[in-house]
């Protein structure tokens, strides 16, 4: 017996009251699971915000410069993925942090899968790139790239590639994979994967990486979902960062850069048809934490309207769109 079920009172009555009153109960564990995910999603976007202010204003009193600034700029979002963390699991208390974390993996050819991010990742390269040339705006500030980008400063570099190869793709895939995803996931497991990467690419605060991250998030969710685990979404996050952030090094020549992504996302597409051809569509069979499901109609009841209706979701996602917008006008000083 599921979670959900289990807690549902043995009350006698007739059989319709029994069915309306085991709905009538599961919609209310629906809403505290939904509105616990984006609750979790609006914590992480205050303590960002908080975090982004006492940075802000090291800076401008001369206490947070060079080195230090970009330390403080990696470590606020991982604070703030750490609160979200802790909010979550604490309040919802329906699985642990270690459920996603499955091994044995299901499906077939999941290998396929930790490569699959990259050919969107490929085909976005080109197209930001067309669209800056025609807006004039790149969506993403230099001060702002320069703080994940890597340069001429090795220590400075070393802070980098730690962060946003290893503890970023770690701790976002927990956040987004891990609990979120596995929060909404109990009666439409589709609902489930779009909802957390649309909160997982509006995070992201800018256009230059929100509709990349928007798809990049749907085939993370479906790895997660198809092989039981988090563990080859958080191995396929960190493929794809480790080639967008080491490639700049490797290849100085802006031509030859594009080239390397024009490869990598013709190899990634190819083994994206692959896996998805090897494992077809979700089915109520593929989830990450078992325990965590219930049968209920996938019908809009259940599912959107709840999920649309929750205030936390609002908030955050106007701020991070706010946010974008922006960081999008900023951007335009950028292109000649």
């Amino acid at each position: 017996m599921d979670t959900l079920n289990k807690n549902i009172p043995a009350e006698p009555g007739t059989e319709e009251q029994d069915t309306a009153g085991r709905e009538v109960f599961l919609r209310s564990q629906l809403k505290k699971a939904y509105g616990t995910a984006t609750t979790s999603w609006l914590i992480y976007m205050v303590v960002l915000t908080v975090c982004s202010l006492v940075v802000m204003g090291l800076q401008n009193a001369g206490k947070a410069d060079g080195l230090f600034f970009v330390i403080a700029n990696l470590a606020a979002p991982l604070v703030a993925h750490i609160c979200a963390l802790l909010f979550g699991y604490n309040s919802l208390k329906a699985f642990s942090v270690k459920d996603p974390f499955n091994t044995p993996f299901r499906g077939k050819a999941w290998g396929f899968g930790l490569f699959a991010a990259l050919g969107m990742q490929g085909a976005w390269i080109f197209i930001i790139n067309i669209l800056t040339r025609i807006t004039g705006h790149s969506g993403m500030p230099d001060s702002v790239a320069e703080t994940i980008s890597m340069g001429d400063d090795p220590v400075q570099n070393v802070i980098i590639f730690i962060y946003v190869v290893l503890l970023g793709p770690v701790f976002e895939e927990l956040v987004y994979r891990g609990f979120v995803l596995n929060a909404l996931a109990p009666v439409n497991r589709w609902f489930a994967v779009i909802c957390s990467a649309l909160m997982f690419s509006l995070m992201h605060g800018n256009f230059a990486q929100i509709p990349n991250t928007f798809v990049v998030g749907i085939i993370f969710g479906y790895l997660a979902m198809k092989t039981g685990s988090i563990i080859p979404s958080v191995i396929a996050h960190i493929i794809m960062n480790f080639n967008a952030t080491v490639t700049s090094l490797i290849y100085p020549e802006e031509s030859y850069l594009y080239i390397h992504f024009a490869v990598t996302g013709v190899i990634g597409i190819i083994c994206l048809v692959i896996y998805i051809m090897k494992n077809g569509k979700l089915t109520d069979e593929d989830i990450i934490v078992p325990s965590f499901k219930v049968d209920m109609p996938k019908t809009s009841e259940n599912t959107w309207k709840i999920y649309f209706t929750r205030p936390s979701f609002w908030i955050t996602a106007v701020y991070f769109i706010y946010n974008a917008i922006v960081l999008y006008a900023m951007s335009g000083a950028n292109v000649g």
